[in-house]
C-alpha cells in the first residue's frame, strides 16, 4: 500500500511540474488529447454520457468513471494502442496498462473485461478496478450509430478499417518498392511506394495514439515492451507453438504488419468515417484520402489499378459514387486496309450509338472495368478471347491465315 502511495505522489509532482516521463515536453504542448471517440472529438465532455455510464457499470462504479475521465482531461495518457482484442497505453509515459477484452453473449453488452493490469495499482487492487484502468478502457470505446459504446479492439478487424488493412497488407507486402520514414520533432511521416499507387501517413505527435510504434528509434523502452506484451497475450495457442519454433501465421504477420497498425490509428481517430475517394486525372488513379480536422494527421492512398474496383467494392465507397454499371454489350470492328489485310478489333457499346474500340481506352482499364471520368462510372467487361482474321490479298488470295489472341 505504501509503495503505492509513493507512486502515485511522484506521479502527481510530475504533473504539477508539467512533464512526461520519457518524453521532457510540457504536456499541455506534447500530449493534446484527440482520442475521445464520442460524437465529435472536439472536446472532452465535462461529464460522462449517461450511456457511457450504464455500458460500462459491470465493472466500474461512476465515482472511478468520473475520476478516469479526469485523467484523460488532465492529458495523463500517452502511447494508446490497440493490438487484437487487447488496449494498452501508459500513464504519464511510465506506468503501464493492459485491458483484454472479450466477445460475450451473457450481458447486453456484447463484451466483457477478461483481463486487466495496472503497474501502478497491481498491489493493491482486490475486487474494485482502478482510475487509471476504468481510463484506458474509455480510451478503448468507441461509439456506434446502432447500440451502446463498443471496444475498438473487438470491431476493428471487421470494420471497413480493418478491410483496408487486409488490402494494403494483400498488396504491399507483395509489392517491390521501398519504406521511409521521418520524424521532425512534430510528425512522423511514412512513403511506401510501388510499381503503381503507392501509400504516404502522417502522424501528429500531438496525438495521444501510439505513433511511436512505428519507429523503433522514437519509441521508449516501456512502450516498445508495452506493445510486445500485447502482442504476447493476443497469441493463440497454434500461433505460440509456431513462434516457439520460430515460424508465424498469414494472420499474426497481417496484424503485426504496420499496415494493419496504421488503419488502426486511424480507426481510432475517425471511427467507421472512411476516408474520401476521388480520381485524380494527373496520375490516372483513384485516390483514398483522410486527414483529421484537429491534427495533422493524414493518410494518402494511390490505388493500383488492376485493385481499384475490388477495394471500392469492398469499402462500399460512396462519397462521391462511383457505380459500376452493367457490363457493356461487346463487338468487333472489322476493317480492310490498301493491301488488303482484315483486322479484327474488339469494341463496346456504351449504349445503342455510343461505341468504343477497347485499344483507345487501355488507359482507362481498372481490373476487368474501364473508368470514364466524365461520367464517373465504371463500365464492367468481362475478359474473353476472340479470332482475328489476317487475310493477305496476294491477287489471288492465296494466303489465309487465323491467328487467337487475348484482345484485352
Amino acid at each position: 500500500m505504501n509503495s503505492v502511495f509513493w507512486k502515485e505522489k511522484k506521479r502527481v509532482k510530475r504533473r504539477e511540474k508539467g512533464y512526461c516521463s520519457g518524453n521532457e515536453y510540457p504536456l499541455n504542448t506534447f500530449l493534446k488529447i484527440v482520442m475521445y471517440n464520442f460524437n465529435t472529438q472536439s472536446r472532452i465532455p465535462f461529464r460522462l454520457p449517461v450511456a457511457v455510464s450504464a455500458c460500462l457499470a459491470p465493472w466500474f462504479e461512476d465515482n472511478v468513471l468520473e475520476s478516469g475521465l479526469d485523467l484523460i482531461r488532465e492529458n495523463g495518457f500517452s502511447h494508446f494502442f490497440f493490438h487484437r482484442h487487447v488496449a494498452g497505453a501508459l500513464l504519464d509515459g511510465e506506468y503501464p496498462l493492459t485491458i483484454v477484452y472479450d466477445k460475450t453473449t451473457r450481458i447486453h453488452q456484447g463484451f466483457t473485461l477478461k483481463t486487466e493490469h495496472c503497474s501502478l495499482c497491481s498491489s493493491s487492487r482486490r475486487k474494485k478496478r482502478c482510475k487509471h484502468i476504468a481510463a484506458l478502457c474509455l480510451l478503448s470505446l468507441i461509439e456506434r450509430p446502432e447500440g451502446s459504446p463498443f471496444p475498438m479492439p473487438l470491431l476493428f478487424r471487421e470494420s471497413r478499417w480493418g478491410k483496408l488493412a487486409n488490402f494494403l497488407y494483400d498488396w504491399l507486402s507483395k509489392e517491390k518498392g521501398s519504406l521511409d520514414h521521418t520524424f521532425d520533432g512534430k510528425k512522423f511521416s511514412i512513403k511506401r511506394t510501388a510499381p503503381e499507387g503507392g501509400l504516404h501517413a502522417q502522424f501528429s505527435a500531438s496525438t495521444v495514439m501510439a505513433w511511436e510504434i512505428f519507429d523503433q528509434e522514437s519509441t521508449s523502452s516501456r512502450a516498445s515492451k508495452l506493445y510486445k506484451t500485447a502482442q504476447q497475450i493476443s497469441l493463440s495457442e497454434n500461433e505460440r507453438e509456431l513462434v516457439a519454433v520460430g515460424s508465424s501465421s498469414r494472420a499474426l504477420n497481417r496484424d503485426t504488419s504496420i499496415w494493419s497498425r496504421i488503419c488502426a490509428l486511424f480507426y481510432g481517430l475517425g471511427g467507421e468515417k472512411l476516408p474520401g475517394i476521388s480520381y485524380e486525372k494527373d496520375s490516372r488513379l483513384f485516390l483514398l484520402d483522410f486527414k483529421d480536422g484537429q491534427t495533422s494527421d493524414l493518410l494518402k492512398i494511390y490505388l493500383p489499378r488492376h485493385r481499384t474496383p475490388e477495394i471500392l467494392g469492398q469499402l462500399s465507397c460512396g462519397e462521391p459514387s462511383f457505380p459500376i454499371l452493367q457490363p457493356a454489350r461487346q463487338g468487333v470492328e472489322v476493317r480492310m486496309d490498301e493491301k488488303g489485310q482484315i483486322t479484327v478489333n474488339p469494341l463496346i457499346w456504351r449504349d445503342s450509338r455510343k461505341t468504343c474500340l477497347l485499344s483507345e481506352i487501355s488507359d482507362k482499364k481498372f481490373g476487368n472495368s474501364y473508368f470514364f471520368s466524365e461520367e464517373g462510372s465504371f463500365f464492367s467487361i468481362t475478359q474473353y478471347t476472340l479470332g482475328c482474321l489476317s487475310i493477305e490479298d496476294n491477287q489471288n488470295l492465296k494466303a489465309l491465315s487465323l491467328k487467337s489472341r487475348d484482345l484485352i
